[in-house]
């Protein structure tokens, strides 16, 4: 990754502290990863250093496909 960004003269961010993200490729399973990212956020109530804060994603339409079925979740679940 670190290669990648050095040939396109991009900047690094490096995730050192406590505020965990969650990374999502473009051929992920997104109903996991909306449970996965429910637990990470709001399972333990903050009450773990491990709580996810952020969701990263390299493709625009996995953030639409992705708030769809958390809301769906949400409100029917």
């Amino acid at each position: 990754m670190g290669v990648m960004v050095q040939e396109r003269f991009g900047k690094k961010i490096l995730e050192l502290g406590g505020n965990n993200a969650i990374v999502v490729d473009k051929d992920a399973d997104l109903e996991m990863v909306v449970r996965s990212a429910l637990f990470a956020c709001v399972g333990t109530a903050g009450q773990r250093c491990t709580t996810t804060r952020r969701l990263v994603s390299s493709v625009s339409t996995i953030a639409g496909s992705f708030l769809y079925i958390l809301l769906f979740v949400c409100l029917f679940v």
